[in-house]
C-alpha cells in the first residue's frame, strides 16, 4: 500500500484532508481509466487532451462508485 500524502510534495496543489478528519487514505493501484478502478485505487482525472476526447472528470462518480480510495482532480 502507498500513502497519498507523499504525492503532494513539490506540487502546486491543494491538499484536502480526509472527509472524516482522519488519516488520508492509502491506495494499492493508480489509474486514469475509471473502468479499471477497484477498491483501494487512486483515480487520477485527466482533462481531455484533444478536442472531442473524454475528460476524466466526467467519470468521478463512476470511480467513486467502483470503490476508489481517493480522486485527484483539477479545479
Amino acid at each position: 500500500m502507498s500513502k497519498l500524502s507523499p504525492l503532494f510534495t513539490g506540487l502546486s496543489a491543494r491538499r484536502l484532508d480526509a472527509a472524516d478528519g482522519g488519516e488520508l487514505p492509502t491506495f494499492a493501484h493508480v489509474t486514469i481509466d475509471s473502468r479499471k478502478v477497484k477498491a483501494g485505487t487512486l483515480f487520477v482525472a485527466c482533462p481531455g487532451a484533444t478536442p472531442g476526447s473524454r475528460d476524466g472528470h466526467d467519470f468521478l462518480g463512476a470511480a467513486a462508485d467502483a470503490g476508489a480510495a481517493a480522486l485527484v482532480v483539477q479545479d
